[in-house]
């Protein structure tokens, strides 16, 4: 059965139940109080509520910036970023974890940089987004002594995850990690779907 409303001139439009059966033994949409302005779509709560409300590409993570220098040579070293943050609703734990957790679950383009110097030209450096632990985002290569480092890509979440940065210089000798610069920063923007 279906809901047929046909205009004076003779064409209509047609609501229709769902090709299978329904999980409950009714389903119950209850429409907003008024129109939505342009470009709004209809957001359910989860109950049959629907409501107005604007599409935007919410951050999911915000910008940090490295306040501190570490050195690496065979281990991993994670990179211990300050809270220069520009959304205030993203949990980052700069005590002792260095977590980033995004406050919005789905798919992010993830950035992080890292400005590093040494002696020596780097041999073997890896830089890395960890999610929970496991590698996500790697970049595995040599670069001159003193050069930024860039891992980037798009990663799946939900709010109950954790980031962590990490570099580790895996073969050669010391290496420092260069602190207190713009160019050694963390973001990530949730992508629309």
């Amino acid at each position: 059965m279906s809901i047929k409303l046909k205009h004076s001139g003779g064409n209509s439009v047609s609501l229709n139940p769902p090709t299978s059966a329904p999980t409950s033994s009714e389903v119950a949409f209850k429409l907003p109080n008024a129109d939505g302005t342009a470009g709004q779509v209809l957001k359910t709560d989860g109950s049959g509520n629907l409501s107005w409300v604007s599409q935007t590409n919410t951050p999911a993570f915000s910008v940090y910036r490295n306040g501190t220098q570490s050195t690496t040579s065979n281990t991993d070293t994670k990179v211990q970023y300050n809270t220069e943050n520009f959304d205030t609703n993203n949990t980052f734990d700069n005590s002792t974890n260095y977590r980033f957790t995004p406050a919005v679950s789905g798919k992010s383009f993830l950035v992080a940089s890292v400005r590093i110097y040494g002696t020596t030209d780097f041999n073997n450096f890896i830089f890395e987004i960890r999610k929970n632990g496991t590698s996500v985002l790697r970049q595995q290569n040599s670069f001159l002594h003193y050069e930024c480092a860039i891992v980037s890509g798009i990663v799946t979440h939900n709010t109950t995850d954790y980031f962590e940065v990490f570099v580790n210089q895996a073969s050669g000798s010391n290496q420092d990690i260069m602190s207190g610069n713009d160019i050694t920063y963390f973001m990530g923007y949730k992508l629309i779907e």
